[in-house]
């Protein structure tokens, strides 16, 4: 992304210069600066239909806690994490995040899939590995 404002600054001081190969050079890097901004903006709009598609309201979401770990089923597929996977879960406004072993978010959850005696039994489940491990 550093490059594009580089490459178009170039094009226009070789436009300004009158060459024509300067001209060219800066119509190109224009076009490219161009199909990359609309590129991204497919992209996103793209991602954005299929998270609205996956996890709409009224979609149909499954959440299974057990003791061999975190389920989730939906129309985006099944996906599945060993508790020894997790760190934590906490609530933020409308959805849960359960984290993996490096913090990051691991899964996503909204809100309305689990009420708070199913989230502090999936952090029981995240704790007692945890102890049982030795992380601890």
């Amino acid at each position: 992304m550093i490059a594009l404002p580089i490459a178009l600054v170039v094009g226009i001081v070789l436009a300004v210069s009158g060459r024509p190969v300067g001209v060219f050079a800066f119509g190109v890097i224009a076009a490219l600066a161009l199909l990359l901004v609309v590129l991204v903006g497919v992209l996103r709009r793209v991602a954005a239909k299929a998270v609205e598609d996956g996890m709409s309201v009224g979609s149909i979401l499954t959440v299974r806690i057990d003791a061999d770990g975190l389920g989730l089923d939906g129309r985006f597929g099944s996906s599945r994490a060993p508790w020894n996977s997790l760190s934590g879960a906490v609530r933020i406004k409308d959805g849960i995040v359960f984290r993996n072993m490096a913090g990051k978010a691991a899964f996503f959850v909204p809100g309305r899939a689990l009420d708070d005696s199913a989230l502090a039994l999936a952090q029981e489940y995240i704790d007692g590995d945890r102890t049982r491990a030795g992380d601890e």
